[in-house]
């Protein structure tokens, strides 16, 4: 995930991280510290996922918005999108993809409702 969800997740959970005992990885241009699950990276996010697929374990999860899916994006290296819609009309904000992508065909694979958010879950045709 990138730097500014982090924190957002922070702020959101009383400083509570939520996926504590997944190895997460937190892309930053600042040094910051790391522990046995948070490692803080400024490595290209193209480039520590293929290491990361190379090495045994199940899926990579990406959490953030377009700043960190964009290079994912344009090197077709997603194959899920989950996408949870909130029920707030910002009517401003940051787009959830950046300009020039490809265009993706997707299929939805299940819907899921948490309370007043929903949750699509859609895989690539």
């Amino acid at each position: 995930m990138g730097k500014k969800t982090y924190d957002h997740v922070l702020v959101l959970t009383n400083n509570q991280y939520p996926y504590e005992g997944k190895t997460s990885y937190v892309f930053t241009r600042k040094e910051t510290s790391t522990n046995s699950d948070i490692h803080f990276t400024n490595e290209d996010p193209v480039s520590l996922a293929g290491k990361l697929k190379s090495q045994q374990g199940k899926d990579i999860w990406l959490v953030g918005g377009a700043g960190l899916l964009d290079s994912f994006m344009k090197k077709n290296l997603v194959d899920e999108y989950i996408i949870t819609t909130a029920p707030i009309i910002l009517g401003d904000g940051i787009p959830l993809f950046k300009t020039n992508n490809p265009e993706i065909r997707l299929k939805l694979k299940s819907t899921r409702k948490f309370r007043e958010f929903v949750q699509n879950h859609y895989v690539n045709v």
